[in-house]
């Protein structure tokens, strides 16, 4: 004879052969495997008033073993509230880090330049930074374009890199390198 066991809503439904009975969760106490053969749903009571299905019967849930179907029947008894905590808590995971990736994104790609400078014959200094930000505080990502005899535009960043660490008021004597990641 075979044995389904199902989540439905607030109850399991439990089929025997051709008999299904709906249990409602909340009064299983805990589920057990006992003598290995048994699975065991304790309803309180005392032990007449707990359910025993012969495991080797059991088609459903699917298992492998007597510890999947242990956890899969308490998985099934989980309150619908606690599994949409669950899945809340993971998303608010997701949202923290995705914050977290917005927040490290450099200012580069997030807005217009605050200075640029084309003083320099031979180079425009352009200066990325938030809008609170003063020339003489390292809060700066500062770009260098150049045009090299050949005609080819070159941008380089200060120190090799997007990060806003720099000092607007000292561009002309900062390190610029190709940036090798951007990413």
């Amino acid at each position: 004879m075979s044995i389904e066991i199902k989540s439905i809503g607030t109850n399991l439904s439990i089929k025997v052969g051709e008999n299904t009975r709906l249990l409602a969760k909340s009064l299983v106490r805990e589920v057990s495997i006992l003598r290995n053969n048994n699975l065991k749903l304790d309803i309180g009571g005392g032990a007449l008033r707990n359910i025993f299905l012969p495991i080797a019967d059991i088609v459903l849930p699917v298992h492998t073993d007597n510890a999947t179907l242990l956890e899969a029947v308490n998985t099934m008894l989980t309150p619908p509230e606690v599994a949409i905590q669950g899945e809340l808590d993971e998303l608010q995971n997701v949202v923290g880090h995705l914050e977290t990736l917005v927040g490290n994104m450099n200012p580069a790609f997030l807005q217009e330049p605050m200075f640029i400078d084309e003083g320099n014959p031979r180079a425009i200094y352009t200066g990325y930074a938030t809008s609170e930000s003063l020339p003489s505080q390292p809060k700066f990502a500062i770009m260098r374009t150049t045009i090299t005899d050949e005609d080819i535009i070159v941008n380089e960043w200060a120190n090799g890199n997007l990060n806003a660490t720099n000092i607007w008021d000292n561009r002309e004597g900062l390190t610029y390198g190709v940036v090798a990641d951007r990413g």
